[in-house]
């Protein structure tokens, strides 16, 4: 439980930090409402986060099953019980233990599912809360801005200058990563593209 909650309130902070910092970008671009800018940028990323699982869930389901397919079709084949190896491999096929190591795959496959599904479901609510903070970062400031009086003035301002220096830092940090994940990025989908890699855009 405390792993999750962490989870979350990490996830929360870089969305709010990341988000947040692009809000007041396009509001220096177009002047409007602050609250127009934050709906649609994540009005905008929820939608193509629906169009990305639309669009790819059937393009993977359909090359899984092709896959299969050829795999089933080729054990079929002469060809393959002409290979001579195909004897070596079935007589280790028939004393290997599958009923054991299927259970184990079975059991790699479902904590390996939990553990994304979880993660969904922290990214989930952790873009929900940022879509929160951001609308209302001026209250939140606003609020926070009254423990500058007595008896917190002193606990205020180390808070403060602590996590000034830490959003510095990480902002360094967040921006480095994104030029580093950007630049891969762009690398790899122009070499498949060179390379003749078909679905590059899926």
């Amino acid at each position: 439980l405390s792993k999750g909650i962490f989870t979350l309130i990490v996830l929360t902070y870089i969305f709010s930090f990341l988000l947040s910092r692009g809000v007041k970008k396009i509001k220096k671009i177009v002047p409007i409402s602050h609250t127009i800018i934050t709906l649609t940028i994540y009005a905008g990323i929820a939608g193509l986060i629906c169009l990305f699982f639309m669009k790819s869930i059937p393009i993977l389901a359909n090359q899984i099953s092709n896959l299969y397919d050829l795999a089933t079709s080729f054990y079929q084949t002469k060809d393959f019980s002409n290979v001579p190896l195909a004897k070596e491999l079935e007589g280790y096929v028939q004393n290997f233990d599958v009923i054991s190591k299927v259970e184990s795959n079975i059991s790699t496959c479902s904590h390996f599912v939990k553990s994304i599904s979880e993660l969904s479901v922290n990214m989930a609510w952790a873009f929900v809360l940022s879509l929160f903070y951001v609308l209302e970062i001026k209250q939140i400031k606003h609020f926070f801005a009254l423990f500058k009086k007595e008896p917190f003035t002193i606990l205020y301002n180390d808070l403060s200058e602590m996590f000034s220096r830490f959003n510095c830092i990480f902002s360094s940090v967040m921006t480095v990563q994104f030029k580093i994940v950007l630049f891969n990025t762009l690398l790899t989908i122009t070499s498949l593209i060179f390379l003749g890699f078909p679905h590059i855009i899926s």
